[in-house]
């Protein structure tokens, strides 16, 4: 399957989504002189679509377990507690199987969660 079609594939997906009833997540945002982390809770038995990330940066699970398949096509179990670098262009969709905190972990200057999102993520392509 190509790159192209996997892409498409989560594109194809986030449309879905988009038509299902839609829930608050629980979201919590550091910052530092130097640094951001952002902190998300999400519920068991959901569907999580992530934007598209700009940049290379550390994720942590510190609980929980989701099925997750990324823009490559590969598909993961991902078992907290661990971690993993998220890689630049990254965009990811969740199958949250249990309760499930992730923490992103950025370098750089951060004014605040806007300026933060607007150097770090992009929309993914089914929201433009």
């Amino acid at each position: 399957m190509s790159t192209e079609l996997k892409i498409n594939s989560l594109h194809e997906l986030g449309l879905l989504c988009r038509g299902l009833p839609q829930i608050d997540m629980e979201l919590e945002h550091l910052f530092t002189e130097q640094a951001y982390a952002r902190k998300l809770i999400m519920p068991a038995n959901t569907v999580v679509m992530s934007a598209v990330h700009k940049t290379r940066h550390i994720t942590v699970c510190c609980y929980g377990v989701a099925d997750v398949v990324d823009t490559d096509g590969t598909k993961t179990r991902i078992t907290g507690p661990s971690m993993w670098i998220t890689e630049a262009g990254t965009q990811r969709a969740l199958h949250v199987i249990e309760e499930s905190c992730w923490i992103g972990f950025f370098v750089g200057k951060f004014e605040s969660v806007l300026d933060a999102e607007t150097k770090l993520i992009n929309d993914p392509s089914f929201l433009e």
